[in-house]
């Protein structure tokens, strides 16, 4: 059963373990959230059998306009997900509940800032729209204590926006004002030259800790095979708590690799009846590279199972794999958006697909058939576990 409302207090130690197992903060950065957030921020939520797997916080601000008006609105920060429960829309879910609800509070809009440009065609599928842009400002607190002084403000008075009337703004501040400038010109120099050599060495730590952290290969027929374990391994063990699995790491092998696009699907087993599905994303800065990011795990020998999820540019991604399945099976049908495919793979109780279809947020995959190899369905009545049948 699943459920979307806000968030009760005693809720809020699963939100912090969703929140560390999707965004991967250290504990005492999530606490600081968490005590720091301010008592008007909400946390609507999404609940599978009564657990959170999906959640929000919404931050309240105000927008100033350009015709000098207001808006009520409330920022979207840390959109997590279980990766347990992904590819069943309960981002979008989330956020279309979300906008019903703060329309009915009477809050104006709803605004979010995606942490990269791939990431504005997902929000345009629930109605987001490119309304503005964001600049970083920084200034030196000694550039602005002489000019707050000759005002008779604090510098946090200064920054707060309020407008001066002739009579508090005295001809001396604009002394002060040109002797701050004065001085500050300096500091810029100098902040320059170390602002650009902390930049190059932000870039090469960037370049390196992504080429360090992904897997050499252009094909299926070149790519570095124990690497994209060692990756699965490292990826794949940080769910075991979840999924309570008997998955054994250190014999972890891959069977079957198959790659769509930017994507690529593993199949791994450990040959004690436990198989997992990792996907690995190419690298953004090394396009012959992979990544792990993102997968299946806790099933057994003899079961069947579908791994969906919505990429950022619109598209449905669908993995379906089976392991160690009656040799009656030769091949199986599922339906998706309407649309009926038929695959002949499964080769010796085994199977990995990978398809990715063009602009469909329809994730669910249904109706599934298993065929024998005349293409004749199957009598099994559970064909998700068709040894139970």
């Amino acid at each position: 059963m699943t459920d979307i409302r806000l968030s009760r207090p005693e809720e809020i130690p699963a939100q912090k373990r969703l929140w560390k197992t999707a965004f991967g903060d250290d504990d005492a950065f999530i606490d600081w959230f968490y005590d720091c957030r301010g008592p008007e921020a909400q946390v609507p939520v999404v609940l599978e059998d009564g657990a959170v797997v999906s959640m929000l916080t919404l931050l309240p601000h105000t927008l100033s306009l350009p015709d000098g008006g207001a808006a009520s609105a409330r920022y979207v920060y840390a959109l997590a997900t279980d990766p347990a429960a992904r590819s069943k829309g309960y981002g979008r879910q989330l956020l279309r509940w979300t906008d019903t609800f703060l329309k009915e509070q009477g809050v104006d809009c709803l605004t979010i800032v995606p942490a990269e440009p791939s990431l504005f065609k997902f929000f345009a599928t629930v109605d987001f729209t490119a309304s503005f842009s964001t600049r970083k400002l920084e200034l030196l607190k000694d550039m602005l204590e002489p000019l707050a002084e000759a005002l008779g403000l604090t510098v946090s008075e200064l920054l707060s926006g309020r407008e001066l009337t002739a009579e508090e703004l005295p001809k001396a501040a604009g002394e002060q004002i040109m002797e701050s400038m004065r001085k500050g010109r300096k500091l810029l120099w100098r902040g320059a030259a170390a602002t650009l050599a902390a930049v190059a060495l932000a870039g090469a730590l960037y370049v390196g800790y992504h080429y360090a952290t992904s897997v050499f290969g252009r094909s299926i027929a070149e790519v570095d095979r124990e690497g994209l374990e060692q990756q699965a391994v490292s990826y794949m063990s940080g769910f075991q708590v979840l999924s309570s699995s008997d998955f054994d790491y250190s014999a972890l092998g891959i069977v079957d690799l198959k790659q769509r696009g930017d994507y690529l699907a593993a199949l791994c087993v450990d040959g004690n009846g436990h198989w997992e599905i990792c996907i690995y994303e190419r690298d953004r800065v090394f396009p012959d590279r992979w990544r792990a990011n993102g997968g299946a795990y806790g099933m057994e020998a003899g079961q069947i199972r579908c791994w969906n999820f919505g990429d950022p540019a619109g598209n449905a991604v669908i993995v379906m794999a089976g392991w160690d399945l009656p040799r009656d099976i030769a091949a199986y049908s599922f339906e998706n958006g309407g649309i009926t495919y038929t695959c002949s793979t499964v080769m010796d109780g085994a199977f990995l697909d990978l398809f990715i279809i063009p602009d469909s947020d329809d994730l669910a995959s249904t109706g599934l058939v298993l065929l024998d190899e005349t293409g004749a369905p199957l009598p099994y009545e559970n064909p998700w576990e068709p040894y139970l049948t």
